[in-house]
């Protein structure tokens, strides 16, 4: 399984681009994990993840305040 983890902090925009960017992949879900780290961000972080989790059944999200 290949995991992809993208640490992040306040950068909604670009983490929007690179799940975008993940999605078009055509590997299979169940061969990679896609791991958020949110380092105690204050913008639509949050939501961005709450988004694409719905296409993106094998993203998880970590929260570190």
């Amino acid at each position: 399984m290949i995991s992809v983890i993208i640490p992040t902090r306040n950068r909604a925009d670009l983490l929007n681009e690179t799940l975008k960017s993940i999605l078009k992949q055509k590997i299979s879900l169940e061969k990679y994990e896609v791991v958020i780290v949110d380092n105690g961000s204050s913008d639509n972080t949050a939501e961005i993840i709450d988004y694409h989790k719905k296409q993106l059944p094998n993203l998880k999200k970590i929260f570190v305040p």
